[in-house]
């Protein structure tokens, strides 16, 4: 999951937006890897250094509150 500025998320580089963020990075999930329930695989999360705090848990509270929690973040030097 790609965060960015202006509450802008893509899965990979497909825009969605938070409201459909479980079911699009489910399907995504589901047709990566079959053989694996989505809530069992890891989800990668990263973010643009201009995303707000607050934008940012929104998509971790909407990921755990549907069963993701193998989330892991990303971190990039600069």
């Amino acid at each position: 999951i790609n965060l960015q500025a202006g509450q802008r998320v893509f899965i990979g580089e497909a825009p969605t937006a938070l409201d459909r963020l479980v079911g699009d990075l489910s399907a995504t999930l589901t047709r990566d890897d079959p053989t694996i329930p989505p809530t069992e695989q890891r989800v990668y999360i990263r973010a643009d250094r201009n995303v707000r705090y607050g934008d940012f848990m929104q998509v971790m509270n909407t990921l755990q509150g549907n069963g993701f929690y193998q989330v892991a973040l990303i971190n990039e030097e600069l």
